[in-house]
Order: C-alpha cells, then structure tokens, then sequence
C-alpha cells in the first residue's frame, strides 16, 4: 500500500523527443480485427519469438510517456511545458481510476495495468498487431500514406520503411494479453511473477495466465480510463528492422497543447525517418565517435550519452531539414519552431544517461540550422542526397552544442 501512495501523488512525467501498407479499405478490416478477436498465424510464431530478443536493443525510443516512478524525485526547469501538464492530467486521471476499481485484498493491479499494458501495446506494434491503420478510428490513416510517401520520393527510399500505428484499442482485446503473456512474458512482462496483494505487501507469486487474462478484463470492462486513456498509445519510435511505429496517443496529448495535428504527424515522422537514413548509413556514415553503440558501458556512459546526443541531434537536423524544404513538408520555419519547441520543451538534462537527447536549446538549434541548410538551397532547386546531409550536419555540430 505504500508504494500505490507514492503514486498517487505523484505527477512528475518525463519525456524523451523525439506494417505492411494497405490500401484505405484497411481501415474498416482493421476496426472489424478488433470487434472479431486476435488471431494468430501459429507458424509465424516462431519467427515473432525470434524478433522478441530484439524488441529493446533494436529500438530508438524517442516519444514515450515515461510513467512516473514510485520513488520520482521533483523535476527541474528542464521538465516543465504545456505537454508535460496534459501528461500529467492524463496520468492523474488513470491512476485515479486504478484505485477507485481496486479492492486491495485480492490482487495488486499496478504490475499490469500500469505497467505491463505499456510493454504489451509497445509490442504488439513492433509485431504489426491491429497496426494497419492510424488514428483511433483511421482518420489519420490517409495523411500518414501521403506523408510516407512524400518522405519516401524526398530521401530517394521508396519501399524501404514499414509504418505501424499503436491504439490503445488494441489493450480491450484479451487475446492479444493472452497471447503476449504466453508467447513473450520473458520480455519485460512482470505481472505474471508479482500479481497478489497480501497484507499492504506486493509478495512473489507465479500466477497463471488465466488469472491474468482475469484481471485484465475486470479492469477493462469496469473503467472508462483502462485501457482508453491515451498514455497508453503514446509511443513514436524507429526500429532497426525498418519499422516506425507511431501511436494515437501521443498525437492526442500534443494536440491537446493546441497544435494541429497533421504538422504534429509530420514533425514525427520526419525524426524517426532521419533514424531510418542512419540505420540505412551505418556502415557508411563517419562520426566524431562511434554511433548507435550496441551494448550500453556504465563505465563509459559519459561517451555513450555524446553518441546518443549526436545522432539524436542530427535526426533533429534532418527534421528542420525536411519539414522547410519547398519539395518536402513546406512547413514555414515560424510553425515548425512552434511545434519543436512543445516537443524539446520538456528537455532532457540527463547529461550522464545512455538516452540523453540533447538539452531543448541545443536541440532547436539543430532543427534550425537543418531549416537555414534547406533555406540556403532553395534558390539552386537542389535537394541533396542524404549523406550530403549527414556532412553538413557534422559541419554545424560543434556550433549546435
């Protein structure tokens, strides 16, 4: 009972900035996969098991609602935006509806409805589970197409890159707990070894996943917050594999600070893209230091946070890049400031951390120098390759710090 105390209050959240395509008919076989039950292929099972060992060393997490943590400490000037006050509400407002639901005698919820429900939604996105389709009801489905494929002629990558969508909605289907429970509970899952409550106290217990699947649908069908609030879908990530992933969530809570949503799509997109072109480079692209290093060091993690904040900030280049270019997103540069600086606002002032971002500052005057690069050439009608991006990138890269 402690800890749920802690939590409760609690509202410090934390950010990080940041398929196989169908045609439009996707949308309604989509929202009817939801309605019909999961099903699964089970010779494809194998090879998902396979992709699970990758899920975490193979993804760029770049906007994730980070769940407050029970011992979270008060954040600094860093940490303090209109984003993280819609988070926060959001947040709030979830946690409100676990402990009103909760009875506090038979089992303690938080292992998987606030947490695990996370880890499973990140997955099944990877694994292109209800993905097909953007937007909670496939209202984005269209603009997320036509941005693809803008993204695609622009960087000369067509074909190269899968886009999958993330719904809360994919949480109401119990077979998908099931089969996530069954097939990857080595991956991350925790509910399933710390499920009881007994006496105020969280005690190992193995429980089965009919008990699970259990709780699940009692919280779902009994919370108008579980799983439909949007903290649930408000992943946007890359993947070395070739994938994006971006939620619904995520595009609700930036809206909701009173950006439009389809340059809210786009800014997205675009970063997670410029992963994608250095994904596609890595062989190729120098750096000042090792990019993208496969196994964290904590006793170099000072030079693994430059690595990070260096290709962080170059995707960050590559975005102010894309989105001014007249054959890109055509967004003038005063809107797009508008959107960067809701997204860096937050910031991220773990200078030691293997994730460290790049402060808000630093970060802004990447995407700036990416807008005065593309400035510089739109009178020429010249639209460089991506690895004469990449060298003008390194060229501002001490100026940007």
């Amino acid at each position: 009972m402690k800890k749920l105390n802690t939590l409760i209050a609690i509202t410090i959240i934390s950010f990080g900035f940041f398929s196989c395509e169908k045609d439009d008919s996707t949308i309604d076989s989509a929202n009817q996969q939801k309605s019909q039950g999961f099903k699964f292929d089970e010779s494809k099972i194998q090879t998902k098991q396979s992709l699970a060992v990758n899920f975490e060393n193979d993804l760029v997490q770049d906007f994730k609602v980070v769940k407050p943590k029970f011992d979270a400490v008060e954040g600094t000037a860093c940490n303090t935006s209109s984003l993280n006050l819609v988070t926060n509400a959001e947040y709030n407002i979830l946690v409100d509806s676990i402990i009103k639901i909760w009875d506090r005698q038979t089992y303690n919820p938080i292992n998987l409805v606030y947490n695990d429900y996370f880890t499973i939604n990140n997955y099944a996105a990877q694994l292109g589970i209800n993905a097909d389709y953007f937007g909670k009801d496939g209202e984005y489905t269209n603009y997320v197409k036509q941005e693809k494929s803008s993204l695609e002629k622009f960087w000369q990558m067509p074909d190269l890159i899968y886009l999958r969508g993330q719904h809360s909605a994919t949480l109401e289907n119990l077979d998908v707990i099931r089969y996530m429970y069954t097939y990857y509970s080595d991956y991350g899952l925790i509910a399933d070894d710390q499920i009881l409550d007994e006496d105020d106290e969280i005690f190992q217990q193995s429980a089965t996943i009919d008990e699970i699947v259990a709780i699940a649908k009692y919280f779902n069908t009994h919370s108008d917050e579980i799983p439909e609030n949007s903290v649930y879908a408000s992943d946007a990530f890359a993947t070395r594999n070739g994938t994006i992933v971006l939620g619904d969530g995520i595009i609700d809570l930036l809206v909701k600070t009173g950006l439009e949503d389809k340059i809210v799509i786009s800014s997205i997109l675009s970063h997670e893209w410029a992963h994608q072109i250095q994904f596609t480079n890595i062989n190729n692209w120098q750096y000042p230091i090792e990019a993208f290093p496969p196994t964290p060091d904590p006793e170099s993690g000072e030079d693994i946070a430059a690595n990070t904040r260096m290709t962080e900030l170059e995707a960050d280049f590559f975005t102010g890049f894309y989105l001014t270019h007249k054959r890109g997103g055509t967004y003038n540069w005063k809107r797009v400031e508008e959107v960067l600086s809701t997204f860096y606002g937050i910031g991220d002032c773990s200078f030691g951390s293997n994730g460290h971002h790049g402060t808000p500052t630093q970060r802004l005057k990447s995407a700036k120098a990416g807008y005065e690069y593309a400035k510089s050439l739109q009178q020429k009608g010249f639209l460089p390759d991506p690895t004469t991006v990449h060298d003008e990138f390194l060229s501002n890269f001490e100026d940007i710090l």
